[in-house]
């Protein structure tokens, strides 16, 4: 599913993805991914992510089948995730998004901190 963030910035969708490990000047693209539905999809764990602070399961109210990116301004679940293996048969556009201009937000670790 083709997504866009709002406001459409690279610091938005680093936030809204989870992606604390981006920093300035890193630059940031968008894919549209066109994959067969018959192909099997996963949901992130912590080993997808490297075991990396900013990764956190759903709730235990979630029930579908995916997981879910982590708001980086607010530690709650932001977006839909799903993690599969990339085939030959893919065909897909990358989008320039844009270059980071700073550091990403903490806040998740506050919530994390919170009693």
């Amino acid at each position: 599913r083709d997504r866009e963030c709002s406001p459409h910035t690279a610091e938005n969708a680093r936030t809204r993805l989870g992606l604390a490990h981006y920093d300035k000047p890193d630059d940031l693209y968008r894919l549209a991914v066109v994959i067969d539905a018959g192909r099997p999809a996963y949901v992130p764990t912590c080993a997808d992510a490297d075991a990396y602070h900013a990764w956190r399961r759903p709730g235990s109210g979630h029930s579908e089948p995916w997981g879910l990116t982590l708001d980086l301004s607010t530690g709650k679940a932001a977006e839909p995730e799903l993690l599969l293996e990339d085939h030959p048969s893919d065909s897909g556009v990358a989008h320039y998004v844009g270059t980071l201009s700073g550091p990403p937000p903490g806040n998740y670790l506050m919530e994390r901190l919170r009693p």
